[in-house]
């Protein structure tokens, strides 16, 4: 039998050998004809993210925890090559469900005294929002908000009116997302941070709608969570929780489970002697690995980031703005009104457009009826590209008779 620990310097599953070229739809069959503007919502996966995914259903299916077993090391190496992407270390990382348990982890663990304040941003997506809520309930802190407005005027007015706000509400953390799902603004989340740490406060960043698209690494960020299935292009359920180990100690680990412990499986797989009630909770982030995890959306979600790390991250990040260049001139000539920023370090992947030629719920589902691809947040047309689209998509969505009736 094996450690946890020899496990996970085994060589596990091969990771995949698919190519990544900017345009090229080849790991895409099911968009042959169609356009997919949609990685800002859930992504589609490619056919080396199915592959990854059949391969462990198959040593699942034969094998039950024998597959479990086979797969930590893939878990560990995803782990170890996410941790690369984001620029930290592995032991700084969580698998998480999703977005929102990264979020709520720490709202729950967080070193809460009464009367603490928390800043959150009006508008912002409710999975940054209601977890600090609850926690302001439950330890007595209290919610103050903000706004972003100043930073659609200019990054150096938004910076200002942030540092307003610190001073005004002297918050112990400051939550906000990385970029604003209805806009695609994106948030300087580092000169963020730098203020706030000037400022004796904390700041956590909901980063799904930005990471994976723009480049990114956490520098002096204190947490981060985001999720899978969007701009990382894996799957739904997996999630990323970052902690920064100098703010690791200080957590409270409220929301531990069985896996938190040190030698959490050495019980089930070393024999008997080993199943202990009082084994030390880890002190970095994999202590927010509560329980079993989605082992096979880590097996997809690495196959989708291998593609995504074979593209250096600024040609990503201008090949997306390349897209969104095309789409924004014919949308203004149209017509429409655009919400991207004029500075591309306020730029994300996403473009989002209003109209008032129809509600935009029908205009999505004329586009959907022409297999193209799009969503609508709180009132939006976002489109939002990634490696594989290509111009060609951008002809197809000027062409469709969804587009020409916007006009």
């Amino acid at each position: 039998m094996t450690s946890l620990d020899d496990a996970k310097r085994a060589a596990g599953p091969a990771p995949t050998a698919a190519r990544a070229t900017f345009g090229d739809r080849t790991l895409f069959p099911a968009f042959a004809d169609g356009a997919f503007f949609n990685h800002a919502a859930i992504s589609v996966p490619s056919s080396a993210v199915r592959e990854q995914v059949s391969a462990f259903l198959e040593d699942y299916t034969h094998g039950g925890v024998r597959g479990f077993k086979a797969w930590l090391p893939q878990k560990a190496r995803f782990k170890e090559k996410l941790a690369a992407f984001i620029e930290a270390e592995a032991k700084d990382l969580a698998f998480v469900n999703n977005t929102t348990t990264g979020i709520s982890n720490i709202a729950l663990s967080y070193p809460w005294e009464a009367g603490d304040r928390i800043l959150l941003f009006r508008g912002d997506f409710p999975a940054n929002v209601t977890p600090w809520q609850q926690a302001a309930r439950a330890f007595g802190a209290e919610i103050v908000w903000s706004d972003v407005d100043a930073f659609q005027e200019s990054y150096d007015a938004g910076m200002a009116a942030f540092r307003v706000a610190l001073k005004q509400h002297r918050p112990r953390l400051v939550a906000t997302s990385f970029v604003r799902f209805q806009t695609g603004l994106r948030l300087p989340v580092h000169a963020m941070a730098h203020a706030c740490h000037a400022a004796d406060a904390e700041i956590f960043v909901d980063g799904i709608q930005g990471i994976g698209a723009v480049p990114f690494a956490v520098g002096e960020l204190d947490y981060v969570a985001w999720g899978g299935h969007k701009w990382m292009m894996g799957l739904e359920g997996l999630g990323y929780l970052y902690v920064s180990p100098k703010r690791m100690a200080a957590l409270i680990p409220r929301v531990a489970g069985w896996l938190s412990h040190e030698s959490a499986l050495d019980f089930l797989f070393l024999g008997e002697g080993h199943l202990k009630h009082d084994l030390p909770i880890r002190k970095e982030a994999s202590a927010f690995e509560l329980g079993a995890s989605a082992g096979i959306c880590a097996a997809g979600s690495e196959a989708a980031l291998d593609l995504i790390q074979q593209l250096d991250a600024h040609a990503l990040f201008d090949h997306l703005q390349s897209i969104n260049d095309a789409l924004e001139d014919a949308a203004l000539r149209a017509g429409l009104t655009s919400e991207r920023h004029a500075d591309p370090r306020l730029r994300s992947g996403s473009l989002c457009l209003r109209s008032s030629a129809a509600p935009v719920a029908d205009i999505a589902a004329a586009f959907d009826a022409e297999g193209i691809r799009i969503t609508t947040p709180d009132g939006r047309l976002r489109l939002s590209p990634h490696w594989w689209t290509s111009h060609a998509d951008v002809e197809r969505v000027l062409a469709s008779k969804a587009w020409r009736e916007l006009s």
